[in-house]
């Protein structure tokens, strides 16, 4: 039975990157197992985010993260400095805003409409 997932975030420069997604988390890596090649962001109870040094599939990722309240988050990105539009609403399933990082990862967050 599986605990934990780990989504990968593939990049090019990964120094470059790991200030990027300190940033927009909101702090430093958690660990950096492999410095100059993977850090890592615990983001709850079995689950976590890597950024891993990739130069030939960097900038192809995708990771969506589910928050409790999107506009603290959007105002937190706008506050980190990073270019955030305004958030997209699906009536009455979530509330989403995607970003790209400076590779072109997207990164995007969701804030569920039904409790779930």
């Amino acid at each position: 039975m599986t605990t934990t997932l780990m989504a990968g975030i593939l990049v090019k420069d990964h120094d470059a990157a790991v200030e990027w997604y300190g940033r927009a988390l909101g702090r430093p890596a958690d660990t950096v197992p492999m410095p100059g090649y993977c850090a890592e962001w615990i983001i709850g109870e079995g689950a976590m985010i890597q950024v891993v040094h990739d130069p030939e599939r960097g900038g192809r990722s995708s990771v969506s993260l589910v928050v409790p309240s999107i506009d603290e988050h959007i105002a937190a990105l706008r506050e980190a400095g990073i270019d955030t539009p305004e958030r997209t609403t699906v009536p009455g399933f979530i509330h989403y805003v995607t970003v790209a990082d400076p590779e072109g990862n997207q990164f995007t967050l969701v804030e569920s409409l039904t409790g779930s």
